[in-house]
């Protein structure tokens, strides 16, 4: 084969791998758009609640991917204490800087406890880190105005997820260690109690069973992957001590 024949088969491969590698991720996208537009905001206000908690976020608040708003974060917190009540502003697609208007617009001036989750639209929409680093500040500052107790939760590695094949894989799961680092450092500045998701090792049932703990757009948690996050957030965080404390 001459060098010329070898380049042209070469393009034509690299073509066809970039035309597979855009289709599989167009029609993660589309099925993501889909879940999004079913997706509803976890919310309840029980009779004479003992204890109430603000949730802001992106669409891993309002638990899109989930199946049923029950099966949300929220949703579990909810049913793991019947007293609770839980106000949930979270919007799909919002970066933090949103999240920090949702604490601003919130009327309310008192929680017992305030769970954020954001970070992933940073990852996939390239917030700039400079300005990343000053809106988590405020957004810190905004949550402790309305509650002594923060817990922030963010994202996985978004590169892991099956919706970006090689290279965009690697890129992300970059990006996302960029926005962790980030985090990890601005929670312990700021008194925030910071569950960290992500989990580079081969016993991560999303890595290990990405069919199951991913929605069916490769990008959200199913029901199942909400359910893992619920559980590290019980164990890696004080905020079921807060609700308990508060109960008594």
């Amino acid at each position: 084969m001459t060098a010329a024949r070898a380049g042209s088969v070469i393009c034509v491969l690299a073509a066809a791998a970039m035309a597979y590698f855009g289709a599989t991720l167009g029609a993660s996208l589309w099925r993501s758009r889909a879940l999004t537009a079913a997706s509803v905001a976890f919310e309840i206000t029980p009779q004479d609640p003992a204890h109430r908690l603000l949730v802001v976020g992106d669409s891993t608040a309002v638990g899109t991917g989930a199946g049923a708003p029950e099966s949300s974060v929220a949703g579990r917190l909810a049913s793991a204490f019947p007293a609770l009540r839980i106000d949930n502003r979270a919007v799909d697609g919002a970066r933090t800087a949103d999240v920090l208007q949702q604490l601003q617009r919130e009327p309310l001036t008192h929680f017992d406890a305030i769970l954020i989750q954001t970070g992933g639209n940073d990852i996939l929409r390239l917030t700039d880190l400079s300005r990343l680093r000053r809106v988590t500040r405020e957004l810190f500052d905004a949550a402790h105005a309305r509650s002594a107790h923060v817990v922030m939760m963010s994202t996985g590695d978004v590169g892991q997820a099956p919706a970006f094949p090689w290279p965009l894989d690697a890129w992300y799961t970059r990006r996302t260690r960029e926005v962790r680092a980030l985090f990890i450092e601005l929670a312990a500045a700021n008194d925030i109690d910071y569950v960290d998701l992500f989990d580079p090792g081969a016993d991560n049932p999303f890595r290990r069973e990405p069919q199951k703990y991913y929605a069916r757009d490769g990008l959200h948690p199913s029901a199942a992957g909400y359910g893992a996050w619920f559980d590290r957030l019980m164990a890696n965080s004080s905020i079921s001590d807060v609700f308990v404390a508060v109960a008594r």
